[in-house]
């Protein structure tokens, strides 16, 4: 349950991060740092079940794909094959 909660974080931190402060200057940097603080909390949760003395794996497929999300948004300007399919829909 904690990792469906997860999921849908971002999209709501990334829209109130502006709302916390000055030195958040662009909707991509409030973005960016709600991630972070996904990844945070997953490790916290996994954290958790380690010092209970069993991790489970629905944790770190969710520190996965967060993390992979997270690379896919730096990384996705230099892939030619999704700039091609982003530019074919304009």
């Amino acid at each position: 349950m904690a990792s469906t909660a997860v999921l849908v974080l971002p999209p709501a931190l990334g829209r109130n991060m502006p709302r916390l402060g000055e030195w958040i200057s662009s909707f991509e940097m409030a973005v960016h740092l709600s991630y972070v603080v996904c990844c945070a909390a997953v490790f916290a949760l996994i954290y958790d079940d380690y010092r209970k003395g069993k991790l489970r794996s629905p944790y770190l497929i969710l520190l996965f794909s967060v993390a992979l999300q997270q690379y896919g948004f730096y990384a996705s300007s230099e892939w030619s094959w999704w700039m091609s399919l982003i530019s074919a829909w304009k």
